[in-house]
């Protein structure tokens, strides 16, 4: 997997690895290939920080009261 892309949470252990021991998609499985890819459900893991908009500075009242 290249660094640029966020690590995906896999929940699940990939049935052709379990009863074959490869997998033709390796990186690219959507499944765990082995415990040390299986994320718990709820459990917290590290995630890349979604981008967060700019805050927006409240343009001044110019009309005359």
């Amino acid at each position: 997997m290249s660094s640029s892309m966020p690590m995906r949470k896999k929940y699940e252990m990939c049935k052709n690895f379990r009863e074959k021991g490869v997998c033709k998609y390796g990186d690219r499985c959507l499944f765990a290939h082995g415990d040390h890819e299986l994320t718990r459900r709820g459990s917290p893991i590290e995630e890349t920080p979604k981008k967060t908009e700019e805050p927006t500075v409240p343009k001044e009242d110019t009309t005359m009261v």
